[in-house]
């Protein structure tokens, strides 16, 4: 197993310009969508 390199987002910087999919199938922009309001993100892994 290979290690990765983790580089959290920290508070102040700016997020990644990427797409994403939501569960309809539509392509959302994360940074469009957080321009939008004020924004957090949670991301669960899950358990």
């Amino acid at each position: 197993m290979t290690s990765m390199k983790i580089n959290p987002i920290s508070l102040g910087e700016t997020i990644p310009d990427v797409a994403l999919q939501t569960t309809n199938g539509e392509k959302i922009n994360l940074r469009k969508l957080a321009a939008e309001k004020p924004t957090m993100f949670i991301f669960y892994r899950g358990g």
